[in-house]
């Protein structure tokens, strides 16, 4: 496993060390600037710091402040900002091809292979990859899929979700601030507790509570009469992010995957948030061994460039139509070989990042 010592050669030293207060001159100057030209409809709003630097686990301001990234760029730099390996994989790969169109390129097929070997059991090495920017796009295509595939169009989601702000996917999401003003959204979505077991909407206590929440689920799924009659889908976090870092008992998981079995609609587990080795599994999902039908994934596995994608069941693909989602940027060969190195490095058996998520998990 990765040493201490071998970790803070991949910072800054020295932090944290503030030089002034926040926001500093030179970060107002800039927020003014920004004001008036940005959209701050952008998820920091006026957040007052502006990086400049970054390196590992530590950035620094426009005014020299730096700062030790508790959030990890929210979810992003599972493998820490600049990461050298990352670094020669962006200079390696600029050199050759970057941009191919929404064609296919080598390091596309060789991504789409490398993701289908890091899947929970149910998609490993039975799969296929859509790819995208952003978690947002991938949520809202497994929309997409899923109504296309089973020929129905609800969603069932759950209270506290986040999984995006595009037409589709803010329906599913629960923030006022995602939801409000933004109408109509998408028809058709039912939102139902999440196991947030501090907060029960049964006012019930877990383990004695068998787990009521799940149970509800799947009364509202196989019972006549609750309006769930057109579910294509059932999208869940694997562990819920906007919503407060919640992480459900496994039977959760495992009782809404029979419901949906036998209803018979896809279980999505959205880890764009959860996945990429943050719960000391590659994804959280394996921590209830569900085997899900589609899997959305970004953030963590992209790292330094944007890179997200959907994953689903390799029977789906049968029933899309080719050339049906097409996505300009999507796959791109430089943001490729970045994935590619985020997953090396996050599965690398001797640096055992992943393990000592595990182990910080359980110390904390």
């Amino acid at each position: 496993m990765i040493s201490e010592a071998e970790l803070m050669e991949l910072s800054f030293p020295g932090a944290p060390k503030m030089v002034c207060s926040v926001p500093g001159p030179k970060v107002s100057a800039l927020m003014e600037e920004s004001r008036r030209y940005e959209a701050f409809t952008r998820g920091g709003g006026s957040f007052p710091v502006i990086l400049e630097q970054g390196k590992g686990a530590t950035a620094i301001d426009a005014d020299g402040n730096l700062y030790i990234d508790m959030s990890a760029g929210v979810a992003v730099n599972a493998v820490g900002r600049s990461h050298p390996r990352i670094l020669e994989a962006i200079r390696r790969q600029s050199e050759k091809i970057m941009h191919t169109t929404d064609i296919t390129n080598p390091k596309r097929i060789e991504l789409a292979k490398r993701v289908s070997s890091v899947m929970p059991a149910g998609l490993r090495d039975n799969c296929h990859t859509a790819f995208f920017q952003a978690g947002s796009d991938a949520v809202e295509t497994a929309i997409k899929f899923a109504r296309r595939h089973t020929g129905r169009s609800q969603i069932i989601a759950f209270q506290g979700a986040y999984h995006g702000v595009w037409c589709g996917t803010s329906a599913l999401t629960t923030g006022y601030n995602y939801r409000h003003g933004w109408g109509p959204l998408i028809p058709g979505v039912q939102h139902l507790p999440y196991a947030y077991c501090y907060r029960c909407a049964f006012n019930m206590t877990y383990p004695a509570c068998d787990v009521q929440c799940a149970r509800y689920v799947d009364y509202v799924l196989n019972t006549p009469y609750t309006a769930a009659d057109d579910v294509a889908a059932v999208i869940i976090e694997s562990q819920q992010g906007e919503g407060g870092y919640v992480a459900p008992p496994p039977e959760f998981f495992q009782i809404i995957k029979e419901a949906c079995e036998k209803y018979g609609c896809l279980y999505v587990a959205d880890e764009v948030q959860s996945g990429a080795g943050r719960t000391g599994k590659m994804w959280a999902i394996e921590h209830a061994g569900v085997e899900p039908d589609m899997l959305t994934w970004g953030k963590g596995m992209g790292g330094d460039l944007p890179m997200a994608g959907l994953t689903y069941r390799a029977d789906i693909e049968a029933s899309l139509a080719e050339g049906s989602q097409p996505s300009t940027f999507a796959g791109n060969a430089l943001g490729c070989e970045v994935c590619l190195t985020n997953i090396d490095l996050l599965t690398d058996p001797e640096m055992d990042l992943i393990g000592r998520a595990a182990q910080l998990g359980e110390e904390i």
